[in-house]
């Protein structure tokens, strides 16, 4: 991130292929697969780099303050494009504002209280789940840390000096393991 900071494109490139999945996870888990995720992606990616002087690493961080940083911008990002569905007026397509006579049913307005549970629901799997890799055998859970970074597992066994059969024996195993101790209330994610 000091790297991205300081102006490096490299960095800035190592950074997008490793955050682009958790912040469309994220993006999706606020407003659903049919909802502007591919927007919200390139969104946060923007306001990050607008605002990337801020920046200050905690003492003592790793790159889970990164993760962090980049899933709050893009949890906020997806609760104001939410805010702005909610509350958007109706207008003609010749731009006035008087409400257009229309036969279907107009959308929907989110509930607050249902994005905030939804929200809460997604922080708290993600929490079993970092729990949850904690206690798999440190081979599992290094695979399953690189699938959930979005690497294929042909990428996956370069990385361990594996062959690919092993990295998906080993990813079949974490995720048995995963099934295995995750909280009954929580719903999985897949």
């Amino acid at each position: 991130m000091e790297d991205y900071v300081d102006g490096s494109p490299r960095a800035f490139a190592q950074l997008h292929e490793a955050l682009e999945p958790r912040v469309r996870a994220r993006a999706r888990a606020m407003v659903g697969a049919h909802g502007p995720v591919e927007d919200l992606v390139q969104t946060t990616f923007l306001l990050a780099h607008r605002a990337r002087d801020r920046w200050v690493s905690p003492p003592g961080a790793d790159d889970r303050s990164v993760v962090a940083w980049f899933t709050t911008i893009a949890r906020n990002a997806a609760a104001t494009e939410l805010r702005r569905r909610a509350v958007r007026p109706a207008t003609t397509e010749s731009g006035s504002d008087e409400p257009e006579q229309v036969d279907a049913q107009p959308s929907p307005i989110p509930d607050p209280e249902l994005v905030l549970h939804e929200q809460r629901t997604a922080d708290a799997r993600h929490e079993a789940l970092a729990h949850a890799l904690q206690r798999l055998a440190p081979p599992q859970r290094a695979v399953m840390e690189l699938l959930l970074a979005g690497k294929a597992m042909h990428e996956i066994a370069k990385a361990l000096g594996i062959k690919p059969v092993a990295a998906r024996v080993r990813a079949h195993r974490a995720r048995s393991a995963l099934r295995a101790s995750w909280p009954a209330e929580l719903p999985m994610d897949h």
